[in-house]
């Protein structure tokens, strides 16, 4: 690669695919919007079922994880992955736009590395 092309590109990420799976339309737009871009391609889940399958089905670089959605939750997309032993092979940044002073995040979950 010549300079010139190392200026081209330089700032420039690897385009990625993104699984968004959360219940929210807004979030999913905006997640969905900024994403692409950055030239990423995203496939958007409704809901933690649907995302599960498509986890499941496709190979995507990273998941972006709703923890608070009704019925199947992010939790119970996590603990499927666990018990199927397949959580290893996924990336999954979890988030919530969910404030509730009872919300407890699990302290000894091995899905994550670093809780903040």
């Amino acid at each position: 690669m010549s300079k010139t092309d190392k200026v081209k590109n330089k700032g420039k990420t690897k385009s990625l695919e993104i699984l968004i799976i959360d219940d929210n339309e807004q979030i999913t737009k905006m997640l969905t919007t900024f994403l692409e871009l950055k030239e990423h391609k995203c496939t958007i889940a409704n809901d933690g079922k649907e995302g599960l399958n498509i986890i499941k089905e496709n190979r995507h670089d990273v998941t972006l994880l709703d923890l608070a959605m009704p019925e199947f939750d992010g939790y119970s997309v996590i603990k499927d992955l666990e018990e199927s032993n397949s959580l290893k092979d996924h990336k999954i940044i979890v988030f919530t736009a969910s404030f509730c002073p009872s919300f407890n995040f699990p302290s000894n979950s091995s899905f994550c590395n670093i809780w903040t």
